[in-house]
Order: structure tokens, then sequence, then C-alpha cells
């Protein structure tokens, strides 16, 4: 027996079929069908039908192993095919690391642009904007540093193409605010709080994903901290300058 899909190409969003041969004598008696070695019940966008599996509408979460197996009195025996499926670029998140750059008294942020893709060659599309002007351009790269940044307040924008399409689906991360307390502390109560997490929030709604950036500093009496980013999402983290300079 062997097994082949009705398409050599398998697109998102695309309907399939996957074909299972079987060759036997006498002919098989019970066959079905498994998708990562699980049993695939019929359901409203998947159909099995004997030597032949129906998917409508086919999603990126639908790629994987899928099997065929079949017996009669002489025995059982199976066959399996990898389905690929290609989709247009998904934003999954925007990485920022924000540091400062001490001999230039200014602030620098790599921005990465976290993409899933399939085919995973992607042209990134950029863009900032602040009160003043926008600014565009695209890249093969997922990451761009800002230098030497003068605003106090932007956003940037990141969007993906690959061979299937243009991304579609932009989810939206907006930067609201650090709740932070800019009060002088003494050099004590300084030293304690410098690597203290600090809680920020987020919203998300279906747009261009974007983060909006703002500066914080907090003065205090050992000296001028950054807050910058940790990576995990929603926490902020006070770091101590010397820490931080490039």
């Amino acid at each position: 027996m062997d097994i082949h899909a009705s398409s050599n190409s398998i697109t998102e969003g695309s309907n399939v079929t996957i074909i299972c041969n079987i060759r036997s004598n006498p002919v098989a008696s019970r066959t079905f069908w498994l998708f990562q070695d699980e049993k695939i019940l019929n359901s409203p966008n998947v159909l099995s039908e004997g030597a032949n599996l129906f998917i409508q509408g086919i999603k990126r979460t639908d790629a994987g192993n899928y099997s065929c197996q079949a017996s009669n009195i002489k025995g059982t025996s199976r066959a399996a095919i990898q389905v690929n499926v290609e989709y247009a670029p998904v934003c999954q998140d925007i990485e920022i690391s924000a540091k400062h750059r001490i001999e230039h008294n200014k602030d620098v942020a790599n921005v990465t642009c976290n993409l899933s893709s399939n085919p995973g060659n992607v042209t990134f599309y950029w863009m900032t904007r602040n009160s003043s002007s926008n600014h565009s351009w695209s890249t093969g790269r997922d990451s761009y540093t800002l230098l030497e940044l003068d605003e106090n307040l932007f956003e940037m924008f990141c969007w993906g193409e690959n061979a299937i399409g243009l991304q579609k689906v932009f989810p939206k991360s907006k930067y609201d605010g650090i709740k932070e307390d800019t009060s002088i502390y003494d050099d004590n109560e300084a030293t304690s709080r410098m690597n203290e997490i600090v809680p920020w929030s987020w919203s998300s709604t279906l747009a261009r994903s974007s983060i909006m950036l703002t500066w914080r500093f907090m003065t205090l009496l050992k000296g001028t901290k950054i807050c910058n980013e940790a990576k995990m999402a929603g926490q902020l983290k006070i770091w101590d300058l010397a820490s931080s300079i490039l």
C-alpha cells in the first residue's frame, strides 16, 4: 500500500484529499486513519471515508504525520505521509531591548519582530511613527536597532511577506505605560530596589502589530537608572546603568 495527497503544495485554507492505495487479497476488511498516531474521528472539517481522507479548509495546526492502516485476515499494514501546510506570516510578538549609551547620553533599542511563517524566507516591513513624521522600510532581517533616540514617545510596526503572501492577521500589542515610583530614594533604598520587577500593562486588538515605547528614567542619589524591558512580557526591570552600557 502507498499514500499520497491531492496536491504537492498545500496552502492554509485549501481543501485537501489524502488517498491511500490499498492492494490486498482478500480485500481489506477494516481501514482507518491516524494523525500523529492518534485515530482520526470525523468532524465538520475532517471526513474519513475508507481509503480517502478529506480535510476542508486545512490549518497550519493540521500539518504533521498522517497514516492509513488497513487489515484483512492475513494481517495489518500501514502507510504514512508527512503533510506540510504553507501559510503567510503571522505575528507572534515583538521583543524590545533598550539600553543607554552613556558616552552620547542617548537611548538605543534593539527590536526583534517574531513571526511564524511557512516557508520561512520572509521580507520584513518596518515603520516608525511619532508626533512629527512616519518612516518605513523593508529588510530581510527580523531585527532592527534604533540609535540615538530623541523622541520620548513613538510607535513601531512590523509585518512580513513570504511566497504565500502578505501578513493578513495583525494582532496588536500596545504599550500602555509603566507603573513606577519616580520619587528620590536614599542610597540604601536605591540599592535594594535596583533589580525590582515593575509591572506594566498590555492591550490587544486586531490591528498591525505595534508597540508603543516610553522612555522612563528614575533619578536616584547614586545616579540615573534606566527602565529596561525584561524578555518576559508584562514585566519591566530596573537595571543598574553600569550593566546596561553598550
